[in-house]
């Protein structure tokens, strides 16, 4: 005999939401770290060269191949942000359907999160300015989004969800 499938909590569904609110605060906190290392162009590109002709003498490193080492360092880590805020999502969907495997990855994620969004609580970053106020303070908001979504994963309703049961829906 088939047995119906079992609702999601809404518990589960409101975590999964606030999964999203998590990888929309790490992109953007990306973002904010790319407008910061623009806004810093010349001195990156400066430290490149320097570092460059420390290495290697006879290595010459044009200002322009530089500058698109930059720029090229800059789109792979876009790439690699998209990739992850994909790879969590897909994650949290999985997680809404009831696997439990989901639920320990983004429990073990959120931790994570919570914890390296500590030092941004207390204003302790060796970064300074506008971008990187905003850029702490995506940190926090991403950190008690992960918290909460953790806590809802966590309560009596979710862990019967997550239990070997009938299919979900």
């Amino acid at each position: 005999m088939t047995q119906p499938p079992r609702p999601t909590p809404d518990d589960v569904v409101t975590a999964f939401q606030l999964w999203w609110l998590v990888a929309g605060f790490g992109f953007a906190q990306l973002l904010c770290a790319l407008l910061g290392a623009i806004g810093d162009r010349d001195a990156l590109v400066d430290q490149l060269l320097s570092d460059m002709a420390r290495r290697d003498a006879e290595f010459a490193l044009t200002r322009s191949t530089a500058e698109l080492f930059l720029y090229a360092g800059l789109l792979i880590a876009v790439v690699i942000g998209v990739v992850v805020c994909t790879v969590v999502l897909v994650v949290a969907y999985q997680m809404r359907r009831g696997r439990g495997w989901a639920r320990t990855i983004l429990t073990v994620l959120g931790s994570f999160l919570v914890v390296l969004a500590v030092p941004s609580v207390f204003g302790l970053g060796t970064a300074t300015g506008a971008v990187a106020v905003l850029a702490g303070g995506l940190a926090i908001l991403g950190g008690v989004a992960a918290a909460g979504a953790i806590v809802l994963m966590h309560r009596r309703e979710s862990n019967s969800y997550f239990l070997p049961g009938p299919p979900v829906r």
